[in-house]
């Protein structure tokens, strides 16, 4: 049960990685596109922080979840989600803040900072928000809870893709 569980996790991750994307590329011109995956890419950089905390965490949780007490487990996780947040949170907030001045600088290009920069401030928002949710998901599967991620993710499906249609119909990649 636990590995079907953790495999349909895992595939609802592909899915939610790459749905956007899909839905986009059928709903917006290929320049917004490419607008959206440029912002896409940065956003995606900071997933380089988040998956050696999440793999380590998971690591130390599966541990203890066998051999310690609920004080030690909630311990760990308030230690590893604030020092994943302490670093996370202020590189997500000076790309979100500074997203046009990036893309300027990365690309050369004035023009394409001024329409990615708000595509990056909003994937970058999520992504970091994100990432912090990673913690109490890796205490989830240490414990062998794989039911609350799949209706969590069967909920925010229902709600996400009309959302991507509907936004990106009205506002473009932004939306």
């Amino acid at each position: 049960g636990f590995t079907a569980g953790v495999s349909f996790i895992t595939l609802m991750g592909v899915l939610f990685t790459q749905l956007d994307k899909l839905i986009l590329s059928k709903l917006i011109g290929l320049e917004g596109f490419s607008h959206y995956m440029l912002a896409s890419v940065v956003s995606g950089a900071l997933y380089l922080i988040v998956a050696p905390v999440y793999n380590i965490a998971f690591s130390r949780f599966s541990a203890i979840v066998v051999a310690a007490s609920s004080a030690e487990i909630l311990s760990n996780l308030r230690f590893y989600t604030r020092a994943l947040a302490v670093v996370l949170l202020p590189i997500a907030m000076m790309i979100a803040v500074l997203s046009r001045e990036i893309i300027e600088l990365w690309t050369g290009d004035k023009m394409l900072g001024e329409s990615v920069g708000p595509i990056v401030s909003l994937l970058v928002s999520g992504a970091a928000l994100n990432g912090v949710m990673t913690m109490p998901h890796a205490l989830q599967l240490a414990l062998g809870m794989t039911r609350v991620p799949l209706i969590i993710n069967g909920l925010l499906m229902t709600v996400i893709v009309p959302l991507i249609v509907l936004l990106s119909l009205n506002y473009g990649a932004v939306g």
